[in-house]
């Protein structure tokens, strides 16, 4: 595979070194998604723990099941991942050729409102000695129904990840097997690339531009009369909101420590703090809403208090960050703003 050509900063994601992404493995959507989250939620208290634990209300809500309260669900899904192996590094990502397997959970368990889990310490091995790091949206993946249009999702946009801070679209080639491996199709499964597109890729695109932050689009590349690669196309949507109901009952946010944070982080800390905002508080809206959101609202407040007194300052400036009294455009004007350039352009 290879890259022919990053996005803004978002605490909810999911880092994984990047052969991680590609492993091949029989999941359902639903399993996935709970690996996601049982990764993220590790990652934010720290591989060193021999344990993991959070709220059964939180794992309902970042896998989207949030119409239940029953434990049968989860207890599914942890069996899942307790009983099915996965191989690691399947498409050599990383450019190692050591091949791997092993189960996701070693133990798991649910009591009192909590889910508390054992990573397979392999699994941990790899996560604390990375070669190369990829990661993606962990909100994302709410709203996605289809399993393929996941998997390519967090193939995409670690790709985009690993391309770097300031890079804002990628070119990503890949043969047609490797992606059939990615997403997991047996021998003869979808064997047809009409079929395969039809099924996979087209179903994967849609939810991908609908319920993610990235637009993709492909061509296919033919070798003789048959199409045996792909050239994605992943452009970065500029302004994309997550929201997730009981957000600050995780432990990432609950958790989150400057100490840990990025530049970017740093400066949107120091931002808040010289408008007078708690350290605290400014943790806390650092941790839940997005770069682009905190600036966006915080430009607005500056623009408000010119035009008005305002008694209490750093106080008007959490409310605007939390109820985004200045909003981005919604995915649907973006999407209708790029189509309207695209026209205009092959006039």
């Amino acid at each position: 595979m290879e890259i022919v050509s990053a996005h803004p900063h978002d605490t909810a994601v999911v880092r994984k070194p990047a052969g991680t992404t590609h492993f091949a493995n029989k999941y359902t959507i639903q399993e996935r998604k709970l690996l996601n989250v049982c990764l993220w939620n590790a990652q934010s208290q720290g591989f060193k723990r021999k344990s993991f634990e959070m709220p059964t209300s939180a794992v309902r809500e970042l896998i989207g099941a949030t119409e239940t309260r029953n434990y049968v669900w989860l207890k599914e899904l942890t069996r899942g991942l307790l009983g099915k192996v996965i191989e690691w590094n399947s498409t050599g990502k990383d450019k190692t050729s050591i091949w791997e397997a092993c189960t996701f959970l070693t133990s798991a368990r649910i009591q009192n409102g909590k889910f508390t889990y054992r990573l397979n310490e392999v699994i941990t091995e790899q996560l604390e000695n990375p070669r190369l790091w990829g990661k993606f949206k962990l909100l994302a993946q709410i709203n996605i129904k289809r399993k393929h249009a996941l998997i390519i999702y967090e193939f995409l946009s670690t790709e985009l990840s690993i391309a770097g801070s300031n890079t804002q679209e990628i070119k990503v080639r890949i043969s047609v097997d490797d992606i059939r491996e990615i997403c997991g199709l047996s021998d003869g499964q979808y064997e047809q690339f009409k079929d395969f597109n039809k099924l996979v890729l087209l179903p994967a695109k849609q939810e991908i531009d609908k319920h993610t932050d990235v637009i993709i689009s492909y061509e296919g590349i033919r070798t003789a009369r048959k199409i045996d690669e792909l050239v994605f196309n992943v452009q970065r949507k500029k302004h994309f909101q997550f929201s997730l109901p009981g957000f600050d009952d995780l432990p990432a946010v609950r958790n989150f420590s400057p100490e840990h944070a990025d530049e970017e982080t740093l400066q949107l800390l120091n931002l808040l703090d010289q408008a007078g905002v708690s350290k605290r508080q400014a943790a806390r809206l650092v941790a839940k809403f997005s770069s682009d959101r905190i600036k966006r609202n915080l430009s607005y407040c500056d623009k408000q208090v010119q035009k008005s007194k305002i008694d209490n300052m750093p106080a008007y400036i959490v409310k605007a960050i939390e109820g985004d009294y200045q909003p981005g455009p919604t995915a649907d004007e973006i999407t209708a703003a790029e189509k309207a350039r695209d026209k205009v352009r092959q006039m």
